[in-house]
């Protein structure tokens, strides 16, 4: 919120990759533990962001909330949702960038065009089978 109040600003996002990991707790929330390592990667990460505005003439650097970004490897196939990307809620279905186990350097989006093309497949599937055999009917 801090940064609507400046009519001038820049921000630097500072990110460290980290394990897969986290899970789904019985509240419903995603959970996951980041060990001193990455926590160390931030504050270096931190340190030379401030050393980037201060020298570009930032008078105000402030730090927001860690926050998470890219949410690769949030969910996994086989635990959190099953091979027809369902989870344990009937009918609410996963098909986006969490179900990639990496975050990799390279964009993911022909990994999620084949991810959709998949789930789109198990759609209609489900919707065109009968009612008696499981199927979602018409």
């Amino acid at each position: 919120s801090r940064v609507f109040a400046y009519p001038e600003h820049l921000g630097i996002t500072v990110m460290a990759h980290d394990e897969v990991g986290g899970g789904l707790s019985a509240d419903g929330r995603y959970h996951k533990t980041l060990d001193a390592a990455v926590f160390d990667k931030l504050a270096r990460g931190e340190r030379a962001a401030r050393a980037i505005l201060e020298r570009a003439g930032a008078v105000d650097v402030f730090k927001a909330p860690l926050f998470t970004g890219g949410v690769f490897g949030t969910l996994r196939i086989g635990s959190d949702v099953d091979a027809r990307l369902e989870t344990s809620v009937r009918d609410l279905y996963v098909c986006d960038g969490s179900l990639i186990p990496e975050n990799g350097r390279v964009a993911p989006t022909l990994t999620l065009l084949c991810l959709a093309k998949y789930f789109a497949g198990i759609l209609t599937q489900t919707r065109n089978a009968p009612a008696d055999a499981g199927g979602v009917s018409a």
